[in-house]
């Protein structure tokens, strides 16, 4: 029962998390610059959007500290199901953990910038920081989330350790954020680092932590615990 409850207050964190990753979209963002644009539009965009920026910050540092939370549910849910999925739930919740640092060093980097260095930084070094941090949310946190979701895909849709929305989700979220981190390939246009793919991305991911976050809240009997078959009575 303790686990239950831990298990649920993990998955209201994980519903917290996709509240804060998406509430930046809402609070006067502004217009980004375009790949294309100059080093000095993207110094200029940050320093007309100052406040932004530290909102910024400061929710995505919150939002990986949610999102370890979640993953910690996860790995009790799994190792609650079938003790033999124990390895599995460990290495699932490790890569929760490298994507919630992933997530703290990218808006600590941003936010650093944006706090008091900017306006004595030259351009091309705010465009370096700046191509640093896209590069750590969608290339290389875009392959830890997707190892992750393949994890959980197969604990779920194979030893049914998670509901099998869950599997299906996780599916779709490891195949989107892989090639969200080929965008590194390319520079320019919509499948690119800066560009709009990122968004696709985004979406399929906050709807994967969604399912992930539900299947926590309100458990299905998919994922009650494996018991051993009766010994037959004479």
């Amino acid at each position: 029962m303790h686990d239950r409850n831990w298990e649920r207050v993990a998955g209201y964190a994980g519903l917290a998390a996709v509240v804060l990753f998406v509430a930046p979209s809402f609070i006067g963002n502004g217009t980004m610059p375009k790949p294309s644009d100059s080093d000095s539009a993207f110094k200029s965009y940050l320093l007309a959007h100052h406040a932004y920026s530290m909102r910024l910050a400061w929710l995505t540092s919150l939002a990986a500290v949610l999102v370890l939370w979640l993953g910690a549910g996860i790995r009790t849910a799994i190792r609650r199901h079938d003790d033999h999925e124990a390895s599995l739930a460990s290495t699932v919740f490790s890569l929760f953990a490298v994507a919630a640092a992933t997530l703290g060093i990218s808006s600590a980097i941003g936010g650093g910038l944006s706090y008091k260095a900017l306006a004595n930084t030259s351009p091309s070094v705010v465009r370096v920081l700046t191509d640093v941090t896209t590069f750590m949310t969608t290339t290389f946190l875009g392959l830890v989330t997707a190892v992750a979701a393949s994890m959980i895909a197969v604990a779920a849709l194979s030893a049914r350790a998670m509901p099998s929305y869950v599997g299906a989700t996780s599916v779709a979220a490891a195949a989107v954020n892989l090639a969200g981190s080929l965008t590194i390939f390319t520079t320019r246009g919509f499948y690119s680092l800066e560009g709009a793919f990122a968004y696709v991305g985004l979406v399929v991911t906050m709807v994967w932590l969604i399912s992930l976050s539900v299947a926590l809240v309100r458990p299905s009997e998919a994922t009650s615990p494996v018991m051993a078959p009766a010994m037959p009575t004479t």
